[in-house]
């Protein structure tokens, strides 16, 4: 399982939105919904295995129980969110 929450203005809003998956298909198919209505040049969905970047940030976050930090990147776009795993 992974823990993601998108980038938001503050933490409170953020893990508000934040949402459990099984597997990093299935982060990419939540991101192309949050990101619902932009497309890249083709026309496809914005995310996908290629593009979507997942790298340590920062270690544990105390502050909601986060043991590792990565942040989520979309290659030419930029950051979409944090989770607690990188599979």
């Amino acid at each position: 399982m992974i823990k993601f929450r998108p980038q938001r203005g503050g933490l409170a809003e953020a893990m508000a939105e934040a949402v459990e998956l099984p597997d990093r298909s299935a982060l990419v198919a939540h991101i192309n919904k949050q990101l619902e209505g932009a497309r890249g040049s083709t026309g496809a969905p914005l995310a996908n295995n290629a593009n979507l970047v997942i790298e340590p940030y920062g270690g544990a976050d105390p502050r909601i129980g986060w043991s590792r930090t990565f942040v989520v990147t979309l290659r030419d776009w930029g950051i979409v969110g944090f989770t607690d795993s990188s599979e």
